[in-house]
């Protein structure tokens, strides 16, 4: 008898859940574009790296993004409906060409969890230069 308590118990959980996160699921934030400014910039120069998101709704609930930098930094970000365009910066310390990487993740943060921004991973490159070499790579 005990266990069929709790499996009912564990039943309802599982279906308020559903129910609480129903909304976040059905119109979440989808991500459609990155940029990143400059494309090509100076070891230790800010880049500005723009997100754009389609809001389904204007009553759009949270969701979770993942921004991955090409060089071993990751920023997990919740968005809300007014974070569009998000902007993030990021300072490069190192010369090289990095791939910028959006793409939806659910950030599990107990009743602060959000699903995962709808759309298709989105990237761009970032080619990061010694000290005053960028500017003599762009002419």
């Amino acid at each position: 008898m005990l266990g069929k308590g709790i499996s009912l118990v564990r039943d309802l959980s599982l279906a308020a859940l559903f129910i609480w996160a129903w909304p976040t699921l059905a119109i979440a934030q989808e991500l459609t574009g990155i940029e990143v400014e400059p494309s090509h910039a100076d070891a230790g120069q800010p880049i500005k790296i723009t997100l754009s998101f389609d809001a389904r709704d204007q009553n759009t609930y949270s969701c979770g993004l993942q921004v991955t930098l090409g060089d071993g930094t990751t920023k997990e970000i919740r968005l809300s409906e007014k974070d569009n365009p998000l902007v993030v910066t990021h300072v490069f310390k190192n010369t090289g060409v990095f791939s910028v990487t959006a793409e939806g993740k659910t950030l599990w943060r107990g009743f602060q969890t959000s699903f995962a921004c709808g759309g298709s991973a989105k990237s761009a490159p970032v080619s990061v230069h010694a000290e005053g070499a960028a500017v003599k790579a762009i002419a």
